[in-house]
């Protein structure tokens, strides 16, 4: 109303929508990662999907970072400049080393270097651009990105329970309202 003095905290504001967040199933995913021909892009794709990181976090991922004797990777100043772990799968780790082996300039310090630079990560944009149509070559209707496959190993995969399950060692747990990859059997907990 004109001419009343409210005070701003007592103004109720409208609730932020929520969206549900793009899954790929795990057809769309065999379908991406068939279409890829390069090992470098495969194994940071792979990367993504695999240990559920930020594109950030998977370009700055150095190569002290790759623990294959615990199957641990150690990320860096990941969101909110933390430090964590995740799992190494080990198809993840095979894909890794085949990187390496391939690669014509081995990588020095960064695990994905740029091709100019071996001292500096990868470029975020050629990345992005390089899934988005990967995404498209695949003929996947979903807007595919690096979130996109990050949030793949955040939840569940659309299954029904008659479906046999299939042995990628991830078992999914629900855990405050999102679902967590466990990684032991692929088992999913209701």
């Amino acid at each position: 109303m004109v001419g009343t003095n409210w005070s701003i905290k007592h103004i109720v504001f409208q609730k932020k929508h929520k969206n549900l967040p793009i899954v790929l199933s795990r057809p769309e995913i065999a379908s991406f990662l068939s279409v890829i021909q390069n090992p470098k892009y495969l194994a940071i794709t792979s990367t993504f999907y695999g240990a559920g990181l930020r594109l950030s976090e998977c370009l700055n991922l150095k190569i002290k970072d790759i623990d294959s004797d615990n199957m641990i990777i150690i990320v860096r100043e990941g969101k909110g400049f933390k430090d964590r772990h995740t799992i190494l799968p080990k198809t993840l780790r095979k894909i890794l080393r085949n990187y390496y082996r391939l690669a014509h300039r081995k990588p020095v310090s960064y695990l994905f270097p740029k091709n100019a630079d071996l001292h500096s990560p990868f470029s975020r944009r050629q990345t992005q651009r390089f899934i988005q149509e990967t995404g498209l070559r695949a003929h996947i209707k979903k807007p595919v990105s690096p979130h996109v496959l990050k949030t793949f190993l955040c939840h569940p995969p659309a299954r029904k329970r008659s479906e046999p399950e299939e042995d990628t060692g991830a078992s999914w747990a629900p855990l405050a309202g999102h679902y967590i990859c466990l990684y032991t059997s692929c088992r999913r907990f209701s």
